[in-house]
């Protein structure tokens, strides 16, 4: 029952454009259905790409339509009437003029997420949690209460996620996120360009741990303020399709080759130790042809650049780093977090 060991003979993997997708739209400050996603997206990720000081904003199906909260700022969620509509069947559409969402002649990026179809109560925890859950793909949306006092909450995953990104969307605070890379001692603040932090105590974020039914969460205002309420979008590395890791840098302008197992759509890339550093994002409909330098900042309101710094290769299996600057490859500890654009089974050069 043996086969040769070529991409033919791979598994069948999971088809990534059935799960995330990069679509580029104009405003016309008017109603504008953005269409091309391929699907009914259920978390969805803006960023005006022209002029600086426009925030990155996110929507997704479990708080509900025009309630946007900024990827790059510690600020509450805000309910905008017209900034997003409907999440529909191949995207989703606006009637704002706002120039972070859909001003008249000005280009936008918009991230989707096949996050699930549906909500329900999750009990896999101490407490209760509202999830929507994509199992095809190993992703899911969780809401919660916080208690100020240390509780888990069921993600609905049924394996341990990788990557879980925080937000108190009641009140001015930073986002919180754990990833699989720095364990439960530390955390990262997606909104800041800062290093990752430790945690103070045992007790202070993620107390019952990571498991495959849930994760716990301690008395830090970031991840369970009592009387507050939470979003919470969990990833779980699923081959084929998604990974979350780390790299060490070279500080070379031949930079490491990092393995993905697939084709990235779309790449965040994070400095978490020897510096403070933006993060960039890269996907491949902004970027379709190597080198990749087309950036964007998630954790500032910066317009996207193109700048030498942000040079990279986007190849069948990973990418390749090609700049040593300290944002993507100076001296220390990256995280990295992928999305496919297409399996390796499938890929072809670029």
């Amino acid at each position: 029952d043996y086969v040769a060991l070529s991409a033919p003979n791979l598994p069948a993997p999971v088809k990534p454009k059935e799960h995330f997708n990069t679509v580029l739209y104009t405003g016309n400050s008017s109603t504008n259905a953005i269409t091309g996603v391929g699907f009914e997206p259920s978390l969805v990720w803006i960023k005006e790409r022209t002029a600086s000081g426009r925030s990155h904003q996110l929507f997704d199906k479990v708080r509900g339509v025009n309630k946007s909260i900024s990827m790059d700022t510690t600020g509450a969620q805000q309910t905008r009437s017209g900034w997003f509509n409907s999440f529909d069947s191949d995207g989703f559409t606006t009637t704002t003029s706002d120039q972070n969402i859909n001003q008249n002649s000005t280009n936008y990026v918009s991230w989707h997420w096949n996050m699930g179809s549906s909500s329900s109560t999750n009990n896999d925890g101490t407490a209760a949690s509202t999830v929507m859950v994509n199992s095809d793909a190993s992703m899911s949306i969780v809401q919660y209460e916080g208690t100020g006092s240390t509780q888990t909450l069921g993600h609905g995953l049924g394996k341990k996620p990788s990557l879980i990104l925080i937000k108190n969307f009641d009140t001015t605070i930073e986002w919180v996120a754990y990833t699989v890379v720095f364990g439960v001692n530390h955390y990262w603040r997606p909104n800041e360009g800062t290093q990752k932090y430790t945690a103070s105590s045992g007790t202070d974020f993620w107390p019952g741990l990571v498991t495959t039914q849930w994760f716990g969460v301690g008395n830090h205002s970031g991840n369970n303020q009592n009387n507050h309420t939470y979003i919470a979008y969990c990833f779980a590395e699923h081959e084929g399709y998604s990974i979350v890791g780390e790299y060490m840098g070279n500080a070379r302008t031949e930079g490491p080759f990092i393995h993905c197992g697939f084709r990235p759509g779309w790449i965040w890339v994070k400095r978490m130790t020897g510096g403070n550093h933006a993060g960039v994002v890269w996907d491949t409909t902004r970027n379709p042809h190597n080198v990749s330098q087309a950036g964007m900042e998630p954790d500032n309101n910066n317009r996207e650049t193109t700048p030498v710094e942000f040079s990279c290769d986007i190849l069948s299996n990973g990418f390749k780093l090609r700049h040593n600057t300290g944002t993507i490859n100076g001296s220390g500890d990256y995280l990295f977090i992928a999305f496919a654009e297409c399996p390796m089974k499938y890929a072809n050069a670029r």
